[in-house]
């Protein structure tokens, strides 16, 4: 066949800022690939493959505007759910052509929670450290981590939260073509499974990855047998990576992830993944706050 493409741009795990270390969905990285796949002219189509309960909402917001500049371009956009798509990771898919799920897929969780780590308690009682503030403001030593919140702190948060609540319920209330009170109603961070998310409106078929591939070729106007399938972001061959590892700024990362797994086992690791990555997090998130084993 031509050279004409339909790029998988497979997302999986948290959605963080930046660029994000291997397992995660920095939206650095994924805006670049995007971009990158956008100006590409042998790409005709993107399928984005989903596995994510979510994670940054500013970082879910940044990748969702970019998959609308690849729709812009004039590219089918379509979205291919795994185990879940859910929170941040249902956000990054609502602008999508089309939404492929599978029946046991679990998506939906729109919402949207602000975290604010107060660590004072833990200096002055369990370590003995003290804070003196002279302050030039009222407010100068506001959402210091080092004192409580204030009531004019905490309705600030509350109305920045508040905010990026309502841009997420009307993305997918424009991508998805629902009345925006309807996607109040089925908001509020409920999870769905795929069969009741069709029902919902928030997802268009149930199909696996292969479903969907076909689906954005034949958005795109492709003949069955005149395209070729091409995997993103490229992962980098074992021995680089492990240079890279060895040597790169990475190093420590990889290699202390790689030993808390052995030490930990899978399961464990998991959950202190999942809590690490929510402690880390800053400003406003979008994720599920449960976690789901399968």
């Amino acid at each position: 066949g031509g050279s004409s493409e339909v790029a998988v741009l497979i997302a999986e795990g948290g959605i963080v800022d930046g660029k994000g270390e291997l397992g995660s969905i920095g939206d650095k990285k994924y805006v670049d690939e995007i971009e990158r796949l956008t100006e590409d002219d042998d790409i005709k189509a993107v399928v984005l493959r989903v596995n994510s309960g979510g994670g940054s909402a500013s970082s879910s917001e940044n990748i969702w505007y970019a998959a609308e500049q690849l729709k812009a371009a004039g590219k089918p956009f379509v979205v291919s759910m795994g185990d879940y798509a859910a929170s941040g990771g249902y956000y990054v898919a609502a602008g999508a052509d089309s939404i492929f799920a599978e029946p046991t897929t679990i998506t939906g969780s729109i919402g949207v929670f602000m975290i604010f780590p107060v660590v004072k308690e833990l200096m002055t009682e369990k370590i003995g450290i003290t804070f003196d503030t002279v302050n030039t403001t009222r407010n100068s030593t506001a959402f210091s981590t080092f004192r409580g919140l204030g009531d004019e702190e905490r309705a600030v948060l509350k109305d920045r939260t508040e905010m990026i609540y309502k841009t997420f319920l009307q993305r997918v209330a424009d991508g998805r073509d629902i009345p925006l009170g309807t996607v109040k109603e089925i908001a509020g961070g409920r999870v769905y499974t795929g069969d009741r998310a069709i029902e919902l409106g928030l997802v268009d078929r149930l199909g696996g990855l292969d479903a969907a591939i076909r689906s954005a070729a034949i958005l795109a106007s492709l003949e069955s047998d005149d395209y070729s399938v091409g995997h993103y972001p490229k992962i980098k061959p074992p021995l680089q990576q492990l240079i890279e590892d060895l040597l790169g700024e990475d190093a420590a990362k990889g290699f202390g992830n790689a030993a808390l797994k052995d030490q930990l086992g899978e399961e464990n690791y998991e959950y202190f993944r999942f809590l690490r990555e929510t402690t880390r997090a800053q400003g406003a998130q979008a994720r599920m706050t449960e976690m789901v084993k399968f």
